[in-house]
């Protein structure tokens, strides 16, 4: 019976290398169409053999019962021995035949499954068909479960690759059901971050994609109209606007039908750096050729119409000079944030005294507030220490105060305080009594180039570059910056840096 008890096992293990090759979607029609083991089932091995034993069993009983009874005779007895013998030799006979066919017809099959897996052939044994037949699909088993191993470490390998894509993949059956979808997908289609992957496999594509662009570039794929090449760009509008660059390829499915992958790219943060780059290059062509311009239309009076007023002439070589040196602080500014913003800004930190600092910005603009008939308030209470480049605090308070001084009518005040605060923090704040600032403009004052009164800034000589690199290097030192303002009252800008450590200023030479 041991035979039949490893036909059975075999068979059960089978069974569960089917269950599992369908839980892993793997399609695996040579076990299944092919063989038909589901019409060769042990459990007829097992009544057969019964019924062979329980036959046996009958007609022992059946001799030894006559032999006890009848027979008188030693010659009776040999007649009804052979009798029962050849009763037993045709019930065997019966019983092999039904056992010879599906055992021959599963070898035949276990050779042309072994030849397609690259298995060695079975080799017949006419003996023991059984066990060989378990054998032989033992080993078929180990095989397929080695190819379930390895179709579980693929499948591990490409749910990871699509996991890590920044690019929102999405492929499709021909029926256009979802086979797969990743995270990035789910994501830039606005998809419920909380839903499993999983479970939106199987689902109709158009009940995840219900933007109108996306159909509608799906249903020009089918017509021939858009090839795997091709890349457009489509604007999602909803509570976070979204610009994806999506393209469709086609996915053999089978021979006789496709389907077809969506490539979704997020490209909003690449159209806005590039809106940033045409905007800058107008900016910076515009600041360029203002200056140039009245250079050479100055310069060309000079050298074709000299006038014979030296009082004219000094003047043309004056405002030639005012123009040049604006262009020469507007390549020196540009040439600044450009080391700023590529980290080639080193800070020499240590601690610094904002009161000296202060004084010393004020002295540079005593000729401009005096001009202007303007009033420059200093206030500092008590003895304020920043732990910062001394350089760049005096760079962001000297470009503070170019613009309060410039901005602020005749006749007007400009304030510059310094303080100490609890937060282990210092602040300067610089206040004017300019026209002031709309709201509206506020979050745009430090971009580059960015002006509220476009042709008063040009007028005053500005570039427009002075609150960006103040922006900058307060982000360098981890500080903060707040601009405060009142249409027709004035501005505030207050930056705040980290203190300076007592036990660092005690260390600070009287003459710092």
């Amino acid at each position: 019976m041991c035979i039949f008890d490893d036909c059975a096992k075999n068979w059960g293990r089978s069974m569960d290398v089917l269950q599992r090759s369908k839980g892993s979607g793997t399609d695996s029609p040579w076990m299944l169409r092919p063989l038909r083991l589901d019409n060769v089932m042990p459990h007829r091995f097992r009544s057969t053999i019964h019924k062979l034993l329980w036959s046996c069993f009958a007609a022992g009983l059946i001799f030894a019962l006559a032999s006890h009874w009848l027979m008188t005779t030693w010659g009776m007895r040999v007649l009804a021995l052979g009798a029962w013998l050849l009763l037993a030799w045709i019930v065997l006979r019966q019983v092999a035949l039904r056992l010879s066919a599906p055992v021959e017809d599963l070898q035949e099959k276990a050779a042309t499954i072994s030849r397609h897996h690259g298995l060695a052939d079975p080799v017949p044994s006419h003996t023991d068909d059984l066990h060989h037949w378990s054998r032989s699909i033992a080993k078929l088993l180990d095989h397929q479960e080695e190819r379930l191993h390895a179709l579980a470490q693929e499948q591990a390998k490409y749910h990871a690759v699509l996991a890590s894509m920044e690019e929102g993949i999405i492929a499709c059956d021909a029926q256009g059901r979802v086979l797969t979808i990743n995270a990035r997908a789910q994501a830039v289609l606005g998809l419920d971050p909380h839903l499993d992957l999983r479970s939106l496999e199987r689902r109709p594509l158009v009940e995840l994609v219900r933007h109108p662009a996306i159909n509608e570039l799906i249903e020009a794929f089918h017509a021939g109209q858009v090839t795997p090449t091709d890349r457009q760009a489509i604007h999602i509008h909803g509570p976070q606007p979204a610009i994806l660059e999506v393209r469709v390829a086609p996915l053999p499915v089978h021979e006789q039908a496709h389907g077809l992958i969506l490539v979704f790219r997020d490209i909003t943060e690449l159209r806005r750096l590039e809106h940033i780059r045409s905007e800058f290059i107008a900016n910076i062509s515009h600041e360029l050729r203002t200056p140039l311009t009245a250079i050479t239309g100055y310069l060309d009076t000079l050298l074709h119409e000299a006038p014979s007023d030296p009082a004219l002439f000094q003047k043309f070589l004056e405002v030639a000079h005012v123009h040049a040196q604006r262009l020469n602080r507007l390549v020196s500014d540009l040439h600044r944030l450009a080391d700023i913003e590529s980290g080639r800004v080193q800070l020499h930190r240590r601690p610094v005294r904002l009161r000296e600092v202060v004084q010393e910005a004020a002295a540079m603009f005593e000729q401009e507030v005096k001009k202007k008939d303007l009033l420059l308030d200093i206030r500092i209470d008590g003895e304020p220490m920043a732990m910062a480049d001394r350089d760049r605090v005096a760079q962001i308070l000297i470009n503070l105060l170019d613009n309060a001084v410039k901005f602020t009518l005749a006749g007007g005040t400009v304030q510059v305080s310094a303080s100490s605060h609890p937060d282990h923090t210092v602040c300067l704040h610089v206040t004017d009594t300019g026209p002031g600032i709309p709201a509206q403009d506020l979050p745009r004052l430090t971009e580059r180039f960015y002006r509220v009164d476009k042709a008063r800034s040009r007028e005053i000589g500005g570039t427009g570059l002075g609150l960006a690199i103040v922006k900058h290097l307060v982000q360098l030192h981890n500080g903060t910056l707040q601009i405060d303002s009142q249409v027709g009252k004035g501005t505030t800008v207050t930056v705040c840096l980290p203190a300076a450590h007592p036990t660092s200023v005690s260390t600070i030479p009287d003459s710092e």
